[in-house]
């Protein structure tokens, strides 16, 4: 029989253990973070996760718990003239 894991509570939302050490290192880290970032905090604070299982965690804690908004990088699309003169 599986065993029932045992659930954290923040603000009012039901964590995992492995959910609720990544929300509380991220709230720990001021502004935007990447999951790099969440890796190292947790590690001076003795949790070993790897950066696959935080990445995992994060997506999580913002897809399905709504705790976290994402913001990825802006991307910039730039352009050239099509019949550029080659100057001699």
């Amino acid at each position: 029989m599986a065993s029932k894991k045992e659930l954290k509570n923040w603000n009012g939302v039901e964590l995992t253990e492995t959910l609720f050490d990544v929300m509380e290192s991220s709230a720990e880290l001021e502004g935007k973070f990447s999951a790099k970032q969440v890796v190292e905090h947790l590690q001076t604070k003795g949790k070993n996760y790897t950066e696959k299982q935080v990445i995992a965690s994060l997506a999580r804690l913002n897809t399905t718990c709504g705790l976290l908004v994402k913001h990825e990088p802006v991307k910039v699309t730039l352009y050239e003239l099509a019949n550029k003169e080659e100057e001699n």
